[in-house]
């Protein structure tokens, strides 16, 4: 297996994992935003609802007033059914991220063996890199450097004398 090979198997097997983690962090925060807004659109209602009785009961508010409290309450209402609404199609799309989430560890899982194949490819890479940065192979470089520019010189120097 080729370098590249090796650190493209590496790089897939990197990024079905982040991919598994983006989906189920998503589709985390999808239900906790829906369900915030849920919370923030009952509370509206019930928000709307106490002054919509207080306009009615307190003997001082206008015609006009008691109709915007409950024009307040009516949208309200509709703000909340939106909200369920969306909470629920949001907590339906669950079952999507966990059948992608599944696509995406059987696709990891058959990588496995090239992944096997890159990890030790690279390791080997690594291990002979090492060997030729120790301190007797950059001796041996070193003494076979000697030793060619001496058998050139004696080769040139008995060149010259024929």
């Amino acid at each position: 297996m080729t370098t590249t090979n090796s650190l493209l198997a590496l790089g897939n097997a990197a990024k079905s994992i982040a991919n598994i983690m983006d989906a189920l962090e998503n589709q985390q925060r999808r239900l906790e935003n829906a369900d915030d807004r849920l919370l923030n659109a009952q509370d509206r209602l019930e928000d709307a609802q106490i002054r919509l009785n207080r306009a009615m009961h307190d003997g001082k508010s206008t015609a006009e007033d008691i109709a915007d409290a409950q024009r307040d309450v009516d949208r309200s209402s509709r703000n909340l059914a939106i909200s369920q609404r969306a909470l629920e199609k949001v907590q339906g799309d669950v079952w999507k991220t966990y059948l992608n989430v599944g696509i995406q560890v059987t696709s990891l899982i058959a990588s496995l063996p090239q992944l096997v194949k890159a990890i030790n490819a690279v390791r080997n890479s690594t291990i002979l890199a090492q060997a030729f940065t120790t301190p007797w192979v950059l001796a041996l470089g070193a003494a076979a450097a000697a030793a060619t520019f001496l058998a050139i010189s004696v080769y040139d120097a008995s060149d010259a004398q024929i």
